[in-house]
């Protein structure tokens, strides 16, 4: 038995010499290798007989007859069955010997005079297989060179097996191999057909029938470039340099597969499967679902039984996880209690927003960017372990719809993981389960009620984001964006703006000088931007186009759930996924072209400089030294907008009219003349009006003098009634708290006598939750804990600091005539 298949599969390996002999193995079970052994069992000696240049090796008692029985069996004289014992170096099975003794008892039927030869059926498919071409020559070998491995001489014996039962002539034998040479032949072609179409086995089996009326194989599907092979190199080394294990192994057996036959798509396919077993997706896991606690009646509970149930739901939550349930406790973002308000509006509200009417899908055209070869090419360069080290997810990130955490994820080796993430880089394509998001809701305000007062946050999986991650610090430094976009870049952009319109409101008072302002917020930007238009600023960035197919089949097989609703599945056709690493830079270079395509001379003049636009990922400024300018920068940057499928929301922008008066040297705001995006005004600031940028107060003057002593008080208020224990209430002071006011604090003008203000209320707070007496010292306080104190922040020494850190980094970005203007401020 083992020599037949040690036969079945060489003869296999020689008709498909692109597959390894334990491929061929172990795709035996499957229906179509059944019948590929079936018919060649049957139909070899039919088909070709023994080899013509070794008949003198048979002797000449060695022939064939073919009876003229409907079954075409064929039979073996007891003297061809002596000879093949002398010339074989097999022994006989028990089966063989059995069926000798048999067949050597019956009396062999009569030869028939004159044998037809059996035509071949010219409706034969694949699974009906022909042996090897036999040439006139008595070459029995294929003409692939991984058939070169056959034995001839074996297959010849093999041929004569007494199994087969092969009788004594020999003349029909040489009309059988010439009637065959035509599906011969045609065999051949298909496999060198499937051979250059670079067809993998599994897909043989799924192909149509191959007849006389056979259809072609497929093109060839992929092509490797450069870039491709040096992935594939570095594979190589990753898998030669591996330590062993199970995993390791069931990895290498695909590579081995890949490098024998290159497919793609049966690569991508079997390391998904791969990648399945090692973090299974837990979201068709059914979970039991909460019940719905009754309110108790504490009303009636005595105070103190309150006071008890109180205190153990707060050190429950402040235990599981102490800055989340700080920020609940002093900034509370709770729905409002009379209404629910995710129902079928709300749902209706933002599929609208996250969609796209197919006509309205247009392709923006971009100015090209200068090309930086240096970068573009490491775009998709293989991925490295450190970069997988340094791109890792935190530890507390949320869990996607998939349920897997970041512990799970960093049990698997950066080693392998390297290996799956090159495997979907060589071939384009991430699984579909890492683009599936879920998307939660977070209220923008307390008691929220309208659809458009909360912000949908996309929660992909823990292994996506973390690829996503990768892509996004590679495209970072790739692209060149220009720098009046201050939003999610490495530097202090929120000290940058806010600085610079501080400066700009100033100057023109003090320089007597027309100044023209105008805020634009964007109306769902993150969610509604077509994604054409990120497309095609990829393209005029002149970003690898391998990239950009990458980013394009992410996005064309993103879809999400939203969770307030179970069972609810959509496919977004517009928007970046907010909370998606590589969402920011790609907003941002949207953006990038609408700074550009507005840099010119209609701006505002500043000590020699035109400025026109200054941008905060989706929170933009203009600005002008005349009312018409304004005008025209809001008109070209509404026609931009629309093609990307941006809007502004006029409710919420405002425009600052400043008129000069060079007799006298003074300046006033003009409220009366208006300004218009698409015939809908926008709102005009007077003098006294005040308005809110990047969290921090303006009025038409510039910066305005920040009172946080009434915000600490309501926070100490709020954290002393709370049930805590001491220690408990001084870490929140310390993590959350004084935190919240550093923002305000360093960026607003807050004098010397306020910030020592605000640490004499915070020290009468510790002094009152540690039970300190009055006379305790205000170094104990403020000192750190490693000198012996509490380790409490004091507002008036660390906020000067702070500020002049902060100002002090802006040297290196900002025009040291607006660094002037901005520090003398």
């Amino acid at each position: 038995r083992e020599g037949r298949s040690l036969e079945v599969n060489s003869y296999l390996l020689s008709q498909f010499p692109n597959r390894t002999r334990e491929a061929i193995k172990g795709q035996r079970r499957q229906v179509k290798y059944k019948d590929l052994v079936k018919e060649y069992m049957s139909k070899t000696l039919v088909s070709s007989g023994p080899c013509p240049a070794d008949l003198d090796s048979f002797g000449s008692a060695s022939s064939v007859s073919i009876s003229s029985s409907s079954s075409s069996k064929l039979t073996t004289s007891p003297s061809n069955e002596a000879l093949n014992d002398k010339t074989s170096s097999r022994p006989l099975t028990r089966r063989q010997r059995k069926l000798a003794q048999i067949k050597s008892l019956d009396p062999p039927d009569p030869p028939d005079p004159d044998p037809d030869p059996l035509p071949p059926d010219p409706d034969s498919n694949l699974s009906e297989l022909v042996p090897p071409d036999l040439s006139g020559a008595g070459s029995c070998k294929s003409s692939n060179s991984s058939a070169d491995d056959l034995d001839v001489h074996e297959l010849s014996l093999s041929l004569s097996d007494p199994l087969l039962g092969v009788s004594s002539e020999t003349g029909s034998s040489r009309d059988l191999v010439n009637s065959s040479h035509e599906v011969i032949e045609t065999i051949r072609e298909v496999r060198l057909e499937f051979e250059a179409s670079n067809t993998s086995i599994l897909e043989l089996s799924n192909s149509e029938a191959i007849g006389t009326n056979r259809t072609l194989p497929p093109e060839v599907a992929f092509s490797f470039d450069e870039v491709d092979s040096e992935i594939i190199d570095y594979l190589d080394l990753l898998f030669r340099s591996d330590r062993s294990s199970e995993l390791s192994v069931e990895l290498k057996d695909i590579w081995s597969d890949f490098r024998s036959r290159r497919c793609k798509d049966t690569l991508f396919i079997r390391t998904c499967l791969i990648f399945e077993v090692l973090l299974p997706d837990k979201s068709s896991m059914s979970k039991k679902p909460r019940e719905a606690r009754c309110p108790s009646e504490r009303a009636d509970l005595p105070r103190r039984v309150r006071r008890r149930i109180e205190f153990a739901r707060a050190q429950r939550l402040f235990a599981k996880n102490p800055s989340r349930f700080s920020n609940s406790l002093l900034s509370p973002t709770n729905l409002a209690k009379d209404s629910n308000p995710f129902n079928s509006d709300f749902q209706t509200f933002w599929e609208n927003v996250m969609s796209l009417p197919r006509d309205a899908c247009r392709t923006p055209q971009f100015d090209s960017s200068p090309i930086d070869m240096s970068m573009n090419s490491k775009l998709m360069s293989p991925i490295t372990t450190d970069e997988i080290g340094k791109s890792f997810p935190r530890n507390g990130s949320a869990p996607g719809p998939d349920l897997s955490s970041v512990g799970e994820l960093r049990r698997i080796s950066k080693f392998e993981l390297a290996k799956i993430f090159n495997i979907f880089l060589l071939c384009r394509r991430i699984p579909d389960r890492f683009c599936r998001a879920r998307t939660v809701f977070l209220p923008k305000k307390r008691d929220a009620t309208d659809p458009g007062d909360f912000r949908p946050i996309s929660l992909t999986p823990i292994p996506a984001r973390l690829f996503s991650k990768i892509l996004a610090r590679r495209l970072a430094p790739s692209v060149r964006l220009d720098p009046e976009q201050r939003g999610f870049i490495e530097s202090d952009g929120i000290a940058q703006n806010t600085f610079l319109l501080d400066f700009v409101l100033r100057h023109s008072k003090e320089k007597t000088k027309r100044t023209f302002v105008a805020s634009l917020d964007l109306r769902k930007a993150f969610d509604s931007v077509s994604h054409e238009a990120v497309f095609a600023a990829l393209k005029a960035q002149a970003v690898d186009h391998r990239f950009v197919e990458l980013i394009q089949s992410i996005y064309a097989k993103s879809s999400t759930s939203f969770a307030p609703f179970p069972g609810h599945r959509f496919s977004p056709t517009c928007g970046v996924k907010q909370g998606d690493p590589l969402s920011s830079i790609l907003f941002n270079m949207v953006v990038d072209q609408l700074i550009k395509k507005l840099k010119g001379p209609v701006g505002l003049d500043i000590d020699g400089t035109t400025m026109s636009i200054s941008a905060y990922a989706d929170d933009i400024l203009l600005f002008a030294s005349s009312s018409v300018g304004l005008q025209h920068l809001l008109n070209e940057t509404a026609k931009f907008l629309e093609t990307c499928n941006l809007f502004v929301n006029c409710s919420k922008s405002f425009t600052i009219s400043i008129l000069a008066d060079a007799k006298s040297k003074k300046t006033k705001v003009d409220s009366a003349t208006p300004f218009y995006i698409k015939n809908e005004p926008l709102r005009i600031l007077n003098t006294n009006d005040s308005f809110k940028y990047l969290g921090v107060n303006f009025s038409a003057k510039g910066l305005l003098a920040e009172n946080c002593c009434p915000t600490l008080r309501d926070y100490l208020a709020k954290l002393k009634s709370a049930p805590l224990k001491p220690q408990q209430r001084i870490w929140i002071l310390k993590n959350t708290l004084l935190p919240k006011l550093f923002h305000l604090l360093i960026l607003s003008s807050v004098t010397a006598g306020k910030l020592a203000k605000l640490d004499s209320v915070t020290r009468a707070f510790v002094r009152g939750a540690l039970f300190l007496p009055g006379d305790c010292p205000n170094s104990f306080i403020h000192a750190s804990v490693a000198d012996g104190g509490l380790g409490v922040l004091s507002f008036r020494v660390s906020v000067p600091l702070w500020r002049r850190s902060r100002l002090g980094g802006l040297g290196a970005v900002m025009s040291g005539g607006s660094l002037g203007g901005t520090a003398g401020g």
